[in-house]
């Protein structure tokens, strides 16, 4: 069957926890067989792409520890799990910036978030990691942690407001890709999902290898 979204009621209900809407769903019926009281699995298509790289959805839980962390490239820097990413490095500058943080206050909050960070990568069996959406929010729960503990209140007041301000879109997230017998990492801006697979905007090629998981061989 095939039927439109006509309305989504916002009255919530809450059970154990979990939090539902109603929602209202036109649909042709000419033979009768939809009956009041049956049951029934829903897709909701919000949006459609034609033509465009995608990756599995168990690519953006990896997360490369233990022997896996041996294949990362090197590219002149550290890579322990204690240092930050490019991407945590430059969401550091910004907050230098918006929130006028001195060097001494900017060296005790990275000090502090490679602490929180290396925790959870350090979190899990090798080869694996918890749900993508589980680390943006323990990530931003330490940070916001850190940067409570640290900062005056008027800089976390400052703080707490630019995240309000934050827009929505396209959210970005680090791959993990082999090239040349290495793990390189990825950053790419991710768009359309279903329960399989992810849409990349940008940041990855067509026909890059990616990684899902590492298994531990013996020679």
């Amino acid at each position: 069957f095939q039927g439109k979204v006509r309305q989504i009621r916002l009255a919530s209900v809450s059970l154990q926890n979990v939090v539902t809407y109603t929602v209202v769903i036109d649909a042709e019926n000419p033979l009768g067989r939809l009956l009041p009281g049956m049951t029934a699995n829903v897709e909701i298509v919000t949006g459609e792409h034609k033509q465009v790289v995608v990756v599995p959805n168990e690519v953006l839980r990896f997360q490369p520890r233990g022997p896996a962390q041996a294949a990362i490239v090197q590219d002149g820097m550290s890579t322990g799990v204690s240092q930050l990413s490019d991407r945590g490095s430059r969401m550091l500058e910004r907050l230098k910036t918006q929130l006028e943080l001195s060097d001494d206050e900017m060296g005790k909050v990275r000090t502090a978030l490679e602490a929180e960070f290396a925790a959870i990568k350090n979190a899990g069996p090798p080869g694996s990691a918890p749900a993508s959406d589980d680390v943006r929010e323990q990530a931003r729960m330490r940070i916001a942690k850190v940067l409570r503990a640290m900062l005056s209140p008027d800089k976390y007041k400052k703080y707490e407001e630019m995240q309000r301000q934050r827009p929505n879109g396209p959210r970005r997230v680090t791959l993990w890709a082999y090239e040349n017998g290495a793990l390189v990492p990825r950053e790419v801006r991710l768009g359309l999902a279903d329960q399989s697979f992810t849409e990349v905007v940008d940041g990855l090629p067509e026909g890059a290898q990616v990684v899902l998981r590492v298994r531990e061989g013996t020679p």
